[in-house]
């Protein structure tokens, strides 16, 4: 296996999954595409592996064109699938073919066949879904294989059981948008205007199959300990058997360090001596391959520590690898005009990220969404730090009256099983610095219980209990909102002050806006002079609060985003300000003491 070539973009196929005759397909009409809408290959759409650090060589790409239908919720499995929809894009939009919403009260039914591969004695094959939006059903051959609620994190089953004999295999996903707003969505709308956009229903990630043994492996939980030298190692597992795994890890180049042996589901430590550690401006990472029996899979991890501590002055400072290190970023919603909630290709995905990177930031709040597994290691690669928003449900809560205050016993505990997994998912990228587990009293409650659930999940990053608005004094972190210019710092004994949102500079660019009659923004300007003007001095403020205490800034924001206008770059990815002019003040926020 060839971790490099994998995640580099090329393929690895060792299934057959794409239809013997490939369908036509065109787009549905948009008001705006990328130049990126031009890389979709209707027969094998983002071919590239989709989860990067739990990587095998036997795998399947399903996305493409599969039959869809709509239905009631009461329905049955319709007998007419004659429409199509290019997955993994969200139907309502363009690059799926559809085009359309989803009414609440309906069902999205998904279908396809594929050439299932003969297993040998010992063999299972899995079903892998990146994210679903939202209920999801899934059936082989008729037979129901499994279940998932929650619309960002992946999910398997295995369905080897349901094959029939021969190689030709039906899939069908049966996916319910839900009735209320009252679980996790981020900004996603049926009434889209504003600060909120269209909704991204159904499949928005890669599907694919990989051939495993019976036992195998199912996750790889790194802990990095640069103080120590060394990394925590746990192995998780399908079935517990007597043999041990085999660590092996490697530099970059492919060359192997050391090698360790160990019992699955109980941590080990692996000494990195002399580790190269992980930054923005040296992002190293080690490659890991763990072999448990006849399974193997490879993955990578990156050494580098993050705390809250104080600074000569006394000043509470965030230290990155024992070091004050000042965040100075963006506000990410990772939204596109043509595919929405999923980017037209991987070089779309990587192309924000190292447009972030010319401009001279060294951060990016993922806002109100979770990215597909490759963008993380875009981020990790490229050597960018993320504060992970988790997608809030989009009931404002704006004055609550008491810190008790519940939320339904149901709704809450599928709320925070999404939080779980959301940890989980990302816990081994060493870009994700912190969780912000609410945004501006958005759905919040019981904010010091959850603060603490992220800290106990993940004790070895930040968390910051309250983006903007209602903070309860739980977490590492103290984050204010301020628009259009930042506000002063408020300084703590025990916490970090970050400014979670300021700015907001809108400017329309003829020809490139969703909907040129209805804009959004918190500051208009008539030019691109005028905008880097307007984010010169308030990156002249944020270093004067920086002086006085300030620990990271976050602006608003990477793109506009449908009929919000305040982007650095145009929805359809058109720069507005040119790129070294940007790059010479964001380098100078960030070093300058």
């Amino acid at each position: 296996m060839n971790l490099q070539v994998i995640l580099s973009g090329m393929l690895a196929i060792g299934l057959s999954g794409v239809p013997a005759s490939a369908p036509a397909w065109t787009a549905a009409g948009a008001r705006l595409k990328t130049r990126f809408a031009g890389d979709v290959v209707p027969e094998r759409p983002l071919p590239e592996y989709p989860r990067p650090q739990l990587v095998r060589d036997k795998w399947s790409n399903l996305n493409g064109i599969w039959s869809y239908a709509v239905t009631s919720s009461e329905a049955v499995k319709p007998v007419d699938f004659s429409e199509e929809i290019l997955v993994p894009f969200p139907v309502e939009s363009s690059l799926s073919g559809v085009g359309q919403s989803v009414e609440k009260n309906n069902v999205l039914w998904y279908r396809r066949t594929f050439s299932a591969p003969a297993l040998r004695g010992g063999e299972c094959l899995l079903l892998n879904f990146g994210a679903v939006n939202w209920e999801t059903e899934v059936y082989i051959n008729g037979h129901l294989v499994g279940s998932h609620r929650g619309g960002y994190d992946p999910f398997s089953f295995d369905i080897s059981a349901t094959l029939n004999p021969g190689s030709t295999q039906e899939i069908v996903v049966r996916v319910s948008v839900p009735a209320s707003e009252q679980v996790p969505r981020g900004k996603q709308s049926s009434d889209p205007k504003q600060i909120f956009y269209s909704a991204s229903s159904g499949i928005w990630q890669t599907v694919w199959s990989e051939i495993v043994p019976k036992k195998h492996i199912t996750n790889l939980a790194i802990v990095p300990d640069i103080n120590q030298e060394c990394v925590a190692l746990t192995v998780d597992v399908s079935e517990l058997g007597d043999q041990p795994f085999l660590a092996e890890v490697l530099d970059e180049e492919g060359q192997t360090l050391t090698r360790q042996a160990g019992s699955a589901g109980t941590p080990i430590r692996i000494n990195v001596s002399h580790p190269k550690l992980w930054s923005p401006e040296e992002p190293n990472l080690y490659r890991i391959r763990v072999q448990y029996g006849d399974d193997s899979v490879e993955g990578y991890f990156g050494m580098r520590s993050v705390f809250v501590a104080k600074d000569i002055h006394g000043i509470n400072r965030i230290f990155l690898n024992g070091r004050p290190y000042f965040l100075f970023g963006l506000l990410d919603q990772g939204y596109w005009p043509d595919g929405l909630y999923t980017a037209p290709s991987d070089r779309a995905l990587r192309y924000d990220l190292e447009m972030t990177k010319a401009w001279g930031f060294n951060t990016v709040r993922k806002h109100m969404k979770v990215e597909p597994n490759r963008w993380y290691y875009w981020a990790d690669k490229l050597g960018i730090v993320v504060w992970q928003d988790f997608p809030a449900v989009t009931d404002k809560l704006l004055h609550p009256s008491a810190e008790d205050m519940k939320r339904p016993g149901q709704i809450a505990n599928e709320i925070e099983t999404e939080m779980r997994s959301m940890v989980k998912n990302l816990a081994n990228h060493p870009c994700d610095i912190g969780w912000i587990p609410f945004n501006e009293g958005w759905g919040q409650f019981d904010t010091i219980r959850i603060a603490d659930l992220f800290k106990a999940s993940d004790p070895t990053r930040l968390v910051d209990d309250a983006s903007g608005w209602i903070d309860r004094g739980a977490g590492d972190v103290s984050d204010q909102h301020s628009y259009p210019q930042p506000s002063k710092p408020l300084l703590e004994p025990n916490r970090v002050c970050i400014q979670g949102e300021y700015g907001g500079g809108g400017l329309l660019v003829k020809d490139h806006t969703w909907d040129s009659g209805n804009t959004y923004q918190y500051a208009r300007f008539e030019t691109a002079q005028q905008l880097l003007k307007f984010f010169t001095e308030q990156a002249d403020t944020i270093l004067r609060f920086k002086r006085g205490g300030l620990a990271g800034a976050i602006y608003t924001q990477t793109t506009d985003v449908e009929t919000e206008i305040n982007g650095l770059m145009t929805y359809d990815r058109v720069p507005k300000i040119d790129t070294e002019r940007l790059k010479e003040v964001g380098l100078r926020t960030i070093s300058d003491p």
